[in-house]
């Protein structure tokens, strides 16, 4: 309502407490459109779909090294489309081509969990069930999310597609204290993922706005 003024106080998400100045090198730069996860030990940097591997910074800001490599090899991956931070395991996961490689925050390959959903991102709720956001993919299906247990077995499907528009390369799973949302490009439906279970929560008909 554009006659009614709201007043925010300022809080901790308005306010920035400190900046933390991330060290750079040749060998460690970091793509455009990079993310950026805080662990217990540091930060994490990666780009999704970049050349780069992913990054490891300590919490004055210290490059400390990488999480795995790319390439061919054991322990590494062939390229990046997501990376998630197992609150349960505290170990960190990298959904690349062929599955879910697993390490520790110091960059220690622990083993690979196999996914055969052409996947773009990827989060874990807090019952451990993963959800894999696979976009319009018509060759394998018309479902748009994918939802598995710890094991990654018991698949449910959800957000059958209406529409055949290619998703874009974002950060589509989002953590925001305890809530854990989802959301596609151009897209204005916002979901919340708990208790196991896809909720709409917030949604825009734009058929129903006259300029």
């Amino acid at each position: 309502n554009k006659t009614e003024a709201i007043t925010l106080e300022q809080s901790k998400l308005t306010l920035s407490k400190d900046i933390t100045v991330l060290s750079f090198s040749d060998s460690s730069m970091v793509d455009r459109n990079s993310s950026i996860i805080k662990v217990d030990s540091g930060w994490i940097v990666y780009s999704k779909n970049s050349e780069s591997s992913i990054l490891s910074f300590t919490s004055d800001g210290q490059f400390s090294g990488y999480i795995g490599h790319r390439g061919n090899g054991p322990g590494e991956y062939t390229s990046v489309y997501d990376v998630v931070v197992n609150q349960k395991s505290k170990v960190l996961e990298v959904l690349s081509d062929g599955g879910i490689f697993c390490y520790t925050f110091g960059g220690d390959f622990l083993d690979k969990k196999e996914v055969t959903y052409p996947a773009f991102s990827f989060a874990i709720d807090d019952r451990q069930n993963y959800w894999f956001y696979v976009g319009n993919n018509t060759t394998y299906g018309d479902a748009k999310m994918i939802c598995t247990d710890e094991n990654i077995a018991n698949v449910a499907y959800y957000l059958h597609q209406k529409s055949n528009m290619l998703p874009m390369v974002e950060n589509n799973f989002g953590r925001n204290g305890e809530w854990l949302t989802f959301h596609e490009s151009l897209n204005h439906d916002l979901y919340t993922i708990e208790n196991g279970k896809l909720d709409l929560s917030y949604a825009i008909d734009l058929s129903l706005i006259h300029i």
